[in-house]
């Protein structure tokens, strides 16, 4: 969510009208609706005094109507938050540990969030055991690429997440056309040539590349992502590197996801 939705979202909790928070805040009773229905669609921005008062309206910390930043304490709590607004994921204790649940009365949101959370769990165990032995193949790096395509449309995914966490995950960053052309290069290889790659000599990536329809060097420049993401793998397995499964998804379609994750919360406690 935006700023403007934010503010939508705790007028609504409030269950007052535009006009009557509009007025609250300071604007004259024949603009106030008209101010307002220029800050909620994202129409303006309101600027730090307004936002400030604001938030000490709906009493709640400004971080909650600005986008945190997740590296801080404050910034990850505030997203925490957001997925507790917004997905239903709430704070529990199993066995003397704190862990997060997912509520089941948010319905179809609970289905699409117990999904993805459990294609995750799949894909990262996985990733844990080929970790462990510290070897990753072609065959791994394609089963990573059909399970990013078979979560559904990105912008979709990205749309799940709650405030700039969603344009933080920038579809655009993942180059889809590169991700084809990966996975025909890699269905176009022998089970042995998969496991391994580097048994590729010329005649062999040439066999490929006729076979995909592309060149010789999309065969190399996917040879080479690949070698990089099993350094990466290396790193990752002698704790030298952070990023499980997401930082190795974030390389499969020739680009680096940038962006850091942001949220918004709605508690006062974190003032």
């Amino acid at each position: 969510m935006a700023i403007g939705e934010r503010i939508r979202f705790f007028r609504n909790m409030k269950g007052i009208t535009q006009k009557y928070l509009g007025m609250v805040v300071g604007f004259p009773e024949r603009s106030a609706d008209v101010r307002m229905a220029q800050y909620e669609p994202g129409s303006r921005t309101p600027k730090a005094d307004l936002t400030k008062t604001l938030a000490d309206f709906f009493d709640i910390s400004p971080d909650a109507l600005t986008v945190p930043d997740i590296d801080t304490d404050i910034g990850l709590m505030h997203t925490l938050f957001a997925l507790e607004d917004i997905r239903g994921l709430t704070i529990g204790e199993i066995d003397g540990e704190v862990c997060l649940r997912l509520d089941k009365s948010k319905g179809k949101t609970y289905a699409n969030m117990l999904d993805m959370l459990s294609a995750w769990a799949e894909q990262a165990k996985k990733l844990e055991e080929k970790l462990r032995k510290n070897r990753l193949t072609l065959s791994d790096y394609l089963d990573q690429m059909e399970q990013l395509q078979n979560m559904g449309d990105l912008s979709q995914i990205a749309g799940m997440l709650p405030g700039n966490l969603g344009k933080s995950f920038d579809p655009d960053q993942i180059d889809e056309k590169q991700m084809a052309h990966n996975k025909a290069i890699i269905l176009s290889m022998t089970p042995l040539e998969r496991e391994n790659p580097q048994i590729l000599n010329a005649s062999r990536k040439k066999r490929i590349a006729a076979g995909c329809g592309l060149q010789v060097m999309d065969v190399n420049r996917l040879l080479k992502g690949f070698e990089m993401l099993q350094q990466m793998t290396s790193a990752m397995a002698k704790g030298k590197m952070r990023g499980g499964l997401g930082g190795l998804m974030g390389g499969m379609g020739g680009k680096v996801a940038k962006g850091a994750m942001h949220g918004f919360g709605r508690k006062k406690r974190l003032k």
